[in-house]
């Protein structure tokens, strides 16, 4: 099966900032995937804003485990080690 990700673009609002994604299969439907990321995130760890959709693209298409599951279930089974 392949599975295409196209960036989208992304949001910044006063807290966070909202990245979303095209996730293309094959076999369904396009679905439409984001990514909150804290403001706080950015100035703490040095990565530049325009870094971050590239950075994002490049992290799911590695990640197989997307398929199926639940973005937030996702990123919080990579915050706790898990998968």
């Amino acid at each position: 099966m392949t599975v295409n990700i196209q960036y989208v673009g992304f949001k910044s609002k006063a807290i966070v900032r909202e990245y979303s994604f095209l996730l293309r299969e094959s076999s369904i439907e396009p679905r439409e995937i984001t990514f909150t990321i804290l403001n706080e995130a950015f100035r703490a760890h040095g990565v530049l804003a325009r870094c971050a959709g590239p950075l994002l693209t490049e992290a799911a298409s590695r990640d197989d485990q997307l398929r199926g599951r639940s973005t937030e279930n996702t990123l919080s089974d990579q915050r706790n080690g898990i998968g």
